[in-house]
């Protein structure tokens, strides 16, 4: 169905391939960064649920300002209209794969 429906709606195919692409940008962040380093990941479905961890990514940016926050959207609309200077990698929430979310652990 998900797929399906990625042919005929804009919104549902920048999500798979949002999807799709979660680990890789998270291996780019990681090799960025560099390995020793202290990273939060937030989720937030939403650009609503996102407004409820502001508050919390700002405090953590206080407390321990050399740790970096990963952010991830289910929503297109959360992902493209979420811009906080407190979010230093924003991705799609990688799909539910037990084998894909490990992957995206250990990064």
């Amino acid at each position: 169905m998900f797929c399906a429906g990625s042919l005929f709606n804009r919104k549902i195919r920048a999500g798979m391939i949002g999807r799709f692409r979660s680990y890789q940008d998270l291996k780019s962040f990681r090799v960025r960064i560099g390995i020793a380093k202290t990273i939060y990941w937030f989720h937030a479905s939403s650009h609503g649920e996102f407004e409820q961890v502001k508050p919390v990514l700002a405090g953590l940016k206080e407390v321990e300002p050399l740790s970096f926050s990963v952010v991830s959207f289910f929503s297109p609309s959360g992902y493209n209209h979420v811009n906080d200077e407190h979010i230093d990698c924003k991705i799609y929430l990688p799909f539910d794969f037990p084998w894909l979310i490990r992957k995206c652990l250990n990064v």
